[in-house]
């Protein structure tokens, strides 16, 4: 099972390397050959670059918490922040600079970045290790 896992999240490391040369730009946030989002503006004394290495580090945890499921992936109003929620973990404060970049608002911003991380989550997951009874007894091997 870890060795799955780890394979799934060198597939997203991977994609953040590759990002640049997809054309995606530094800022582009994607798993697999989704794109999440892009980080266009600074947030919380971070350049766009810095905020998707987080991003990076806290997809990875959200990919490899196997009590997440797609709904679990939520856009949460906290205060006059909008947050999008992987069960307990963050994802991403959606800032007003961030819907302004995007000429859309917090919210409509982050249900739509939440939706791609749905998508995302599906596609990038790897898939749970068959049943016992269908695995090979060590002995088999």
């Amino acid at each position: 099972m870890r060795t799955l896992i780890g394979i799934g999240l060198a597939a997203t490391l991977a994609a953040a390397v590759a990002a640049p040369a997809l054309g995606q730009g530094p800022e582009a946030v994607i798993s697999g050959d989704i794109l999440i989002l892009r980080m266009r503006v600074p947030a919380a004394g971070m350049s766009p670059a810095e905020r998707m290495v987080v991003l990076y580090e806290r997809l990875g945890a959200i990919l490899r918490d196997a009590t997440i499921k797609p709904e679990d992936i939520e856009v949460v109003m906290k205060g006059n922040d909008v947050l999008i929620m992987a069960g307990k973990h963050l994802f991403v404060t959606v800032t007003p600079e961030d819907a302004a970049a995007n000429m859309t608002t917090p919210v409509q911003l982050a249900n739509t970045w939440a939706s791609n991380l749905r998508l995302a989550w599906q596609t990038s997951r790897p898939l749970p290790p068959p049943p016992a009874e269908m695995q090979p007894l060590a002995s088999q091997m």
